[in-house]
């Protein structure tokens, strides 16, 4: 068995019985998008089922470059299929009917938690349609390309991009709170290296009313290193007011910048790219465009 094989198969293994924790996602080193499946329970389930699928598929490809294997045309046999294969090598049976009418109705709740927070904000009068996966997509682009433009040192992919957008729950006192939905935009890339870690993209962007930003984090990772940056409205004008970079190999933390009400967006804008820069290897390289932000 190859290691490709081997990888795939224990992450494969992983995704299906501990999918909905990001279990398989934090042994791929996918640390933004595992956190994220840690706390939403995969998603809502919905990124739990779309990984079993990919990863199944992805098995059977690397598997059938080796030996002869049976082609399974529908995605729903594929993850069927390895599940059960993966599951006799173990020696472990499938998992009981109890267990699978657990999983569907813990999903079921889960869809049923985001329409009935959808169908709250609509009858207090928000136009719930204008929130869609393209306006997070274009928002989130546009606050990458203009504030942190040396993240195209990144080995990731806007095709890969995974969008996840859900409506925010009433106040205590039952009234439409200021941010109404949170758009989370995700990538994960290749490996800096051979069996190394993975460049990955974060970013959670929240929304008035009237489907305007008011504010964004993000965060890049690359060489094992994270580098986060907030942006909020200041004066009228979007501006970083923090950036961080946390070492995952040593665990050491630094606050690059910090300010609350900053004048200018300049000096914060030329720290952090510069240090996207040095943490993606690329550090004599210029910083094209920071000087032209227009978002």
């Amino acid at each position: 068995m190859t290691d490709d094989l081997q990888r795939t198969r224990t992450e494969l293994i992983l995704c299906i019985f501990l999918g909905w924790l990001g279990a398989h996602r934090f042994y791929a080193r996918k640390y933004g998008t595992a956190i994220i499946y840690l706390l939403t329970m995969g998603v809502f389930c919905i990124g739990w089922i779309r990984d079993i699928i990919v990863l199944a598929k992805r098995y059977f490809s690397l598997k059938k470059g080796g030996s002869t294997v049976e082609v399974v045309v529908s995605e729903e046999a594929v993850a069927q299929a390895v599940a059960r294969e993966m599951l006799a090598n173990m020696g472990v049976s499938e998992p009981s009917e109890e267990w699978k009418a657990a999983s569907r109705e813990r999903q079921h709740l889960a869809d049923e938690g985001r329409e009935e927070r959808k169908r709250r904000m609509a009858e207090l009068g928000l136009d719930v349609a204008i929130f869609t996966d393209d306006m997070v997509r274009e928002d989130v682009l546009s606050i990458l390309d203009n504030f942190s433009p040396a993240w195209d040192v990144l080995r990731v992919s806007v095709d890969d991009a995974e969008i996840v957008g859900d409506f925010q729950n009433l106040t205590k006192t039952g009234k439409m709170p200021k941010n109404v939905f949170d758009g989370h935009y995700s990538i994960d890339g290749a490996p800096t290296v051979p069996n190394g870690p993975r460049d990955m993209v974060m970013v959670t962007v929240r929304y008035l009313k009237d489907a305007s930003v008011n504010m964004a984090d993000a965060h890049l990772w690359t060489n094992n290193i994270c580098i986060g940056y907030s942006v909020r409205l200041v004066d009228g004008e979007y501006r970083i007011t923090s950036i961080t970079r946390n070492d995952l190999n040593t665990g050491v933390q630094d606050t690059l910048y910090l300010d609350n009400a900053p004048k200018e967006r300049e000096t914060a804008m030329a720290i952090l790219n510069k240090e996207i820069r040095k943490s993606g290897g690329f550090a004599n390289v210029p910083v094209a465009g920071v000087a032209d932000c227009t978002w």
